[in-house]
C-alpha cells in the first residue's frame, strides 16, 4: 500500500514539472514575440527617419538584412565623419 501512495505521488510530482515546464515555454514564446514585434516597429520607425533625413545613405535601410560583417563596414565611415565616437 505504502508503494501505490509513493508511486501516485511521483506521478503527481512528474505532472506537476511537466505543467511547469509547459508554461514557462509558452510563456518563451509569448515573450519572444512581444519583442520581435517591438524591434520590427522600432526598425521601421529608423527606416523611415533614415529615408526622410538629407544626407543619408539609402543602403542603411535594409541593413538588418545584411551579415554582421557588412554591417561593421557600413558603421566604419559612419564613424570616421562622428567626432565624437571612441
Amino acid at each position: 500500500m505504502a508503494l501505490v501512495i509513493v508511486g501516485l505521488v511521483t506521478i503527481g510530482i512528474e505532472i506537476t514539472v511537466l505543467a511547469i515546464s509547459i508554461v514557462t515555454l509558452l510563456m518563451v514564446f509569448v515573450i519572444q514575440n512581444t519583442q520581435h514585434r517591438d524591434s520590427l516597429a522600432t526598425q521601421v520607425k529608423l527606416d523611415e527617419l533614415i529615408v526622410h533625413l538629407s544626407g543619408a545613405r539609402e543602403e542603411l535601410t535594409s541593413a538588418e538584412a545584411l551579415p554582421a560583417h557588412e554591417i561593421a563596414d557600413l558603421k566604419e565611415p559612419a564613424d570616421a565623419t562622428d567626432p565624437e565616437a571612441p
